[in-house]
């Protein structure tokens, strides 16, 4: 029997691959994003830029008002991604009719304040990089982090930067850059997959997110006591919903750097493997319910963020390849440095998948600039 339609309010940095696995489960999406990008736009009901000017961040009177403009839509549930935790109170405003579906602005708050998450991890048995609050008296070798930030360009070397209540400091680790998601009802965890996390120099920020690769490769051992430890973890903090925490892997010790308390940019390379998508399942976790088996599908997936070298404006004639996601809106400036797109891959092997997020890359930045000379 086929279920009823369905709306969905998402609010995230870019709500894209929300809108997607909303679809696959049958609700209408409604978004509110930083880029209104022309292929979300395709698959929503309507869609809401509140972007502050000059940012990436959103702005709070914007949210506001793109959330009043949907006051007359009976929302069966609000979901929300990144771009929240640096100012939780903009959940408020998402949070008008208690049903949001996610953690709460506290529980997010407290994991993304370094005072309490590394004193959990510590407790837990977790262990992670030397952090301080205060600037190393010999910088060498630390980074400069901001509280509740996403991204990665709000990362950089801790010489030169001050002591500040929005930053904090933690020790460089080398290893490989890696994450696991998981799904949470507040009592256990479910893992849906390690994923291999990709970073670029953009600019001045030298560790940009600019994708993953899913089915990352870790000995059984360590997910395995991974998987324990994110069990003590919802256990203790009472996380629900879809959640990924961000390690690093350096020979075979684990660290950990953060945690996302929300939906994660991961979640499309899974997403595929769930009959009704993850955003399903992220609601059904936040009601207690996890699923009774996992997928077992093992083709790896990746995207990438292409970052525009040049100002570029976006040709309207242009038609940007397949593989191609968050696709800009035809006519739009882009600038040196911003997010043109993203390109997406699949194959059965890990090096397949990265070349070709290489070569498509390449590609579509050599075809833009063709066409928009």
């Amino acid at each position: 029997m086929q279920r009823e339609a369905k709306n969905i309010l998402i609010a995230a940095s870019s709500g894209r691959a929300l809108a997607a696995s909303a679809r696959r489960a049958g609700y209408i999406a409604y978004v509110i994003d930083l880029f209104e990008d022309f292929d979300t736009a395709a698959m929503s009901a309507a869609i809401k830029n509140a972007c502050a000017e000059n940012t990436l961040r959103f702005d709070k009177t914007k949210l506001q008002q793109a959330v009043d403009s949907l006051a007359g839509i009976d929302f069966y549930a609000v979901v929300y991604g990144a771009g929240f935790e640096q100012d939780t109170t903009l959940l408020d405003a998402l949070n008008t009719k208690n049903n949001l579906y996610g953690n709460s602005a506290e529980l997010v708050d407290n994991l993304k304040q370094p005072a309490t998450f590394f004193v959990l991890l510590d407790h837990l048995d977790m262990p992670f990089p030397q952090i301080r609050v205060n600037v190393p008296l010999d910088a060498e070798g630390w980074i400069a982090k901001t509280i509740g930030a996403t991204g990665g360009a709000h990362v950089r070397s801790a010489q030169g930067v001050a002591s500040s209540e929005d930053i904090y400091f933690q020790r460089f680790q080398a290893g490989r850059n890696l994450s696991v998601l998981f799904l949470a009802n507040g009592k256990k965890a479910q893992v849906v997959g390690f994923s291999e996390q990709l970073t670029q120099s953009v600019g001045d920020a030298r560790y940009c997110y600019s994708g993953s690769i899913s089915h990352a490769d870790l000995p059984i051992e360590m997910k395995n006591h991974i998987a324990r430890k994110l069990n003590a973890l919802v256990e203790t903090t009472g996380l629900v919903g879809l959640n990924s925490v961000d390690f690093i892997l350096y020979d075979d010790k684990y660290f950990v750097v953060e945690i996302n308390p929300r939906l994660s940019a991961t979640m499309e390379l899974y997403d595929p493997d769930f009959p009704q998508g993850l955003l399903q399942a992220h609601m059904q976790a936040c009601e207690g319910e996890l699923p009774e088996s996992m997928p077992t599908e093992k083709n790896i997936r990746g995207h990438k963020i292409v970052w525009a070298q040049q100002n570029i404006k976006v040709p309207a004639s242009f038609a940007f390849p397949a593989y191609c996601a968050d696709i800009p809106q035809p006519g739009s400036f882009i600038t040196k440095n911003a997010p043109l797109c993203s390109v997406l891959a699949s194959a059965t092997q890990h090096n397949e998948v990265t070349t070709l997020l290489t070569k498509r890359s390449i590609e579509i930045q050599f075809q833009l600039s063709e066409q928009a000379a």
